[in-house]
């Protein structure tokens, strides 16, 4: 198997607690609240997103933390887009 298609099921099948949250940093702390946001699939919450927003990425710095979150984000955004999608066509 490739490199890239052993990334590509790690991406697919990781779970949130195969990941070690308090060991990833991002801009001004560890990522416990952010996994635990993740946990609790509060990820499209505007106050958490700008959090999110600001732990991942300061002044074009990427920290640890975030190949990690963009994962989950995603993926909640796939589900959410998936959900609204299936309203939008109920509705018709």
């Amino acid at each position: 198997m490739k490199n890239i298609e052993k990334n590509l099921k790690y991406i697919k099948e990781v779970k949130t607690e195969d990941i070690e949250w308090t060991k990833l940093f991002g801009a001004y702390s560890c990522g416990r609240k952010i996994g635990e946001d993740i946990k609790n699939n509060n990820l499209l919450n505007l106050e958490i997103l700008k959090n999110i927003r600001g732990e991942i990425e300061h002044q074009s710095t990427l920290w640890t933390l975030t190949p990690f979150t963009m994962i989950f984000l995603i993926r909640q955004l796939e589900k959410e887009c998936q959900c609204q999608w299936q309203r939008n066509i109920e509705r018709y």
